[in-house]
């Protein structure tokens, strides 16, 4: 069984990078990882030429989509405060990816 890759890429610009980076460092991260079936958790930092703000990466190993059914993001009570906290400052892009090879 290969499997499927869950991948939350978080972006907020440099007014909101270090409240930001701290918030999913050490609630929404460890929270996660707790979830059901959600495993292989890593949280990775995207490196950009000019540091205009922070991009970072939550993925999580999945046995099969279905582990996701019941979650939507946008309404997860933790991506829901940094939301009304930043508003369009930061930006929430999912996605899932079966692996096919490792």
């Amino acid at each position: 069984m290969k499997g499927y890759l869950y991948n939350v890429t978080i972006s907020g610009d440099r007014s909101c990078s270090d409240d930001l980076l701290y918030y999913v460092e050490h609630r929404l991260f460890p929270a996660w990882s707790e979830r059901e079936g959600w495993s292989a958790a890593k949280l990775l930092r995207i490196p950009t030429p000019v540091e205009d703000g922070v991009s970072v990466a939550l993925q999580f190993e999945l046995a099969s989509p279905a582990l996701l059914e019941g979650f939507e993001l946008i309404e997860d009570p933790l991506v829901t405060r940094v939301l009304e906290l930043y508003g369009e400052r930061v930006g929430f892009f999912p996605t899932l990816m079966e692996i096919i090879g490792r």
